[in-house]
This record gives structure tokens, sequence and C-alpha cells, in this order.
């Protein structure tokens, strides 16, 4: 047999967790809340888990420390608190901070081919993050190859982010 816990026992974990937060100043982050989101088209952001929801919920209600989620959907379970809560779009990153993020994942080039990338990737730092472990990783590109490869891998993913 599995225990399950009732439903209104999954929204009063939510509450206790908000009271112990809220009875000190806290640093709450809740890191990569993707997963635990709805992706459907009419609820598109929620919450999918009643003890997180009710948790964000009662934080953005009444909270003296500061509660900060990642993800890259909009958290719609916040939408009814626009006065005590905020969204920042952090999806796109500068060309040289995507030139930055080559170099440190070991990518070699000119900070003209580098940013060119980085704009060609959609300043996009997972994105930038992920090419620069591939290319790292791959021995036969050469400090001549690079620069054709990394034209060939741009057009690629321009044509399948339009596929898509």
């Amino acid at each position: 047999m599995v225990w399950r816990p009732r439903p209104d026992a999954r929204f009063a974990l939510g509450q206790r967790l908000a009271d112990l937060v809220r009875r000190e100043k806290t640093l709450l982050l809740l890191d990569g809340m993707e997963p635990l989101q709805s992706l459907l088209d009419f609820e598109r952001g929620k919450v999918n888990d009643p003890a997180l929801a009710t948790l964000i919920a009662e934080l953005a209600r009444e909270n003296r420390g500061l509660c900060v989620i990642t993800t890259r959907e909009s958290v719609a379970d916040l939408a009814p608190f626009p006065t005590t809560t905020r969204q920042i779009d952090l999806e796109q990153i500068s060309a040289e901070a995507g030139r930055a993020l080559l170099r440190v994942g070991g990518v070699q080039g000119s900070d003209a081919e580098l940013e060119q990338a980085a704009r060609d990737f959609g300043l996009h730092a997972l994105a930038l993050n992920l090419l620069a472990t591939y290319l790292h990783e791959i021995p036969v590109i050469t400090s001549r190859t690079r620069p054709r490869f990394l034209t060939w891998m741009c057009r690629w993913q321009k044509a399948n982010t339009r596929a898509a």
C-alpha cells in the first residue's frame, strides 16, 4: 500500500513551510522550477505541486526575506501579486558576455568570431554553454577549421530553430 497525502494536507504543508520561512529574514532560492510548472497552453507556468504553489503564494503575500525563483517560464501563480513580486526576463545576454562564456568554455577564436557565434545562437547562455562544451570536446577542430565549423553550426542552429 502506498501512502498519499490528502490534497488538503499538501496545501497545509505549503502553509507550514511559508510560516517557517517567514519567522526570520530568509533567502529562499528555488532554482530550475520548470519541471514543476505546467506546459499546457491554458495554464502555462502554473505550479503543479499544491504545496509549492501555496508556499510561493504565501511568501508573495507576506515575507520579510527574499524568495528567488529561477525558471524559463513565467510563474503564473505570482500574477495576483504585482506589488510584492518582480519577474525579470534574463533569457538573453550581451554578445560580449556570450564571447566570455565561449572563451571560459575553452573555445578559441577572435573576439568578432565568438561574438558572432553568440549572436547566431540567439544570445542564450545555456545554448552557448552547450556549444562551448561541444566545441571544446571535439579534438579534430583546429584553430584553422574552427571559424568554418562555427559558421556551419550557426547555420544549422538557425535552420533547426525555424523548423521547430
